[in-house]
């Protein structure tokens, strides 16, 4: 009892006033997605603005007879950021993030009679570990957080995860999960991940646009927020950005490393930028069946813009292609803190790198292609972490209770420790780059691609986009192997 006092207070002093985001992941892109609509923000549960929320009695009190929640995780360090834990730790420590997760856990065990531990993967190798655990009949794991690149390939199409549209326990209208996720993941209406406000890895693995704020003003530009509130920041207004900022600064006619660029990023921001304009490599057919090359005059023409943005001298410095004076192995976001770029696209993680930057930065979404686009898309890269359950849980209904339980009081304790405290308050310089963070959160794209691998067909598409055989060839080339494996993966769902 004094636990759980103590535990009380401390959810108190950090979590009064914070209430879930409701509604995140609205967008579906132009070519692609479900014709579900998403739940509206600010409804049912979640409470209004600034609402006191009891947090200690959120989640309806139920005995699970003391039952033990595993989790296998996979804990993302390849952005030197890690690790971020996500489903336990062991003690309080004064950091917001690690506290929250501490007091959701406690919360959720007390009211549910459960235990909850977790194994982590530190080689981000969770796929394999479950596949070989599943192969062995063993039941190790009641859940398994997994990075979302070829899951459906390596654990969907062998028979290894459980739909959990057909497990009971789950609330996936809610807004503690996040919509896009059960939107672009559903197959024939089958779901077997997703992802909610449980799981850190989906904001930090989030598309956006960092921008340099003094450069800006140094070019005599308004800083383009306003821009992005009424639904003018297209690609061709940020082509006027990047032209405006970019100098040789040499003079000698050659865009170098030493030069000043509109943008600094590498050969994924091609994916992310169709993404931003709405458009997708896998498009959704009859019955919302996932398809590959059916695409339209719109996407030619995106795709025209986009290579427009990425190849034209002084625009972007594809830290991938080599160029003169460019040290090797040397990551965008340093040019970017060097000052040496007005925009950097990259994940949101970065920006706890750029609390280090001297200039003042900024965050927003990417563009839209042009003003009759409807919103803002932003991409989520495919090494984002998904939730899944393995066929040999023994009691999934169970676990889809405590997930769901998880998912939505870290929408009141991870997710505003997360974003109002340790980001908006630690790390971003305006209020205005949170709400920008407000539009990202709630137009989040997930790549079904990336999920199933089909042929490859991201790598495949950022390859043939550095090329010059043009995106007709790409499709020619690759539609037979991809939507091959499209049927392939659409004959398990049978």
């Amino acid at each position: 009892m004094i636990k759980i006092i103590l535990l009380f207070i401390s959810a108190l002093v950090i979590f009064t006033g914070a209430c879930a985001d409701g509604g995140k992941g609205a967008g579906t892109g132009e070519n692609g997605g479900g014709e579900t609509e998403p739940p509206q923000d600010g409804g049912g549960e979640t409470g209004g603005e600034n609402a006191e929320i009891d947090i200690m009695t959120l989640v309806p009190e139920q005995d699970l007879g003391g039952f033990g929640m595993r989790f296998l995780t996979d804990i993302i360090w390849d952005w030197d950021f890690g690790p971020l834990h996500m489903m336990y730790v062991e003690e309080q420590t004064g950091e917001p993030v690690n506290d929250a997760m501490y007091i959701r856990n406690a919360i959720v065990e007390d009211r549910l009679n459960i235990t909850i531990s977790e194994t982590v993967s530190i080689n981000n190798d969770a796929k394999n570990t479950i596949r070989k655990t599943i192969n062995a009949g063993s039941d190790e794991y009641d859940a398994v957080l997994a990075e979302s690149w070829n899951i459906g390939g390596t654990l969907v199409t062998a028979d290894l995860l459980a739909d959990l549209n057909e497990v009971p326990g789950f609330s996936f209208g809610s807004p503690w999960w996040d919509y896009a996720s059960v939107r672009d993941y559903t197959i024939s209406n089958k779901l077997y991940f997703a992802t909610g406000d449980h799981n850190l890895i989906s904001n930090d693995a989030t598309w956006i646009l960092f921008f340099n704020k003094q450069m800006v003003q140094d070019v005599g530009l308004d800083l383009p927020y306003e821009l992005v509130r009424s639904g003018k920041w297209t690609f061709d207004r940020q082509i006027e950005y990047m032209k405006a900022a970019a100098r040789d600064v040499d003079g000698d006619g050659i865009w170098s490393y030493d030069d000043i660029w509109g943008q600094v990023s590498h050969t994924q921001h091609y994916t992310g930028l169709l993404f931003a304009a709405g458009e997708n490599l896998i498009t959704r057919g009859g019955g919302g069946a996932p398809v590959f090359g059916e695409v339209t005059e719109r996407f030619h023409n995106v795709y025209d813009k986009i290579q427009e943005i990425m190849k034209s001298p002084g625009y972007t410095h594809n830290v991938y292609v080599n160029i003169p004076k460019a040290p090797s192995g040397r990551h965008a976001t340093y040019e970017f803190l060097d000052n040496s770029a007005l925009f950097c696209p990259e994940i949101l993680a970065h920006t706890r790198r750029f609390r280090q930057m001297e200039s003042d930065f900024g965050v927003m979404p990417h563009p839209k292609y042009d003003e009759a686009q409807q919103q803002y898309y932003s991409y989520v890269l495919g090494q984002v972490t998904v939730t899944c359950i393995p066929v040999t849980n023994p009691k999934p209904a169970q676990t889809a209770t405590v997930l769901d339980a998880l998912a939505m009081l870290s929408a009141y304790t991870i997710q505003p420790a997360y974003y109002e405290i340790s980001l908006i308050g630690k790390f971003f310089r305006d209020e205005e780059s949170a709400d920008m963070i407000d539009i990202i959160r709630r137009n989040r794209v997930y790549g079904v691609a990336d999920a199933y691998a089909w042929g490859n067909a991201t790598n495949a598409f950022q390859e043939a986009a550095l090329g010059s055989a043009g995106i007709a060839s790409y499709f020619e080339k690759n539609a037979g192997k991809i939507n091959a494996a499209i049927e392939k993966t659409l004959e398990k769902f049978e």
